[in-house]
């Protein structure tokens, strides 16, 4: 076993383990994905914690959702095979404020996204892990195959 290759083949694969904790943590700070069942003439007011909302419900009955959003605005619509798609950008304190106008039952989808740049160590943390790991994994193996 060759000590020159072992020590930072060791230091380097704590070091991934650490970036994998990271990306660990922070996976539920990226999106959070909600369903809302919105019986006939029932309200629901939705507070917002994150930047975007991707929204989307089915319209399949003569009047729509009454959408109000709250310290928010709608960037972009689209109506795609009886659906539904809204772009919502949030700002600080943002939340909607939904009326279901239906004789029916709605149901309501809705992704928040996180896109603060602070979301990028999300990302960086996984390949550094993955980078990590590797060089870890060699310099192991190079102690073991180098014998002194």
């Amino acid at each position: 076993m060759n000590k020159r290759f072992l020590v930072p083949g060791i230091i380097f694969i704590i070091l991934s383990i650490i970036f994998f904790y990271i990306h660990v943590s922070m996976s539920n700070d990226v999106y959070t994905k909600s369903v809302v069942l919105l019986k006939a003439g029932e309200s629901v007011y939705i507070p917002l914690r994150y930047s975007t909302l991707l929204f989307e419900y089915k319209d399949n009955i003569s009047k729509p959702i009454l959408l109000k959003p709250i310290n928010s605005e709608i960037i972009n619509y689209t109506y795609q095979n009886n659906t539904y798609y809204l772009y919502i950008r949030t700002f600080y304190n943002s939340s909607i404020f939904l009326i279901n106008n239906y004789t029916s039952p709605v149901l309501i989808g809705f992704v928040e996204i996180n896109e603060d740049p602070i979301i990028l160590l999300y990302f960086v943390s996984f390949i550094l892990f993955l980078i990590l790991i590797a060089i870890g994994v060699i310099l192991v193996s190079l102690s073991f195959i180098l014998k002194s």
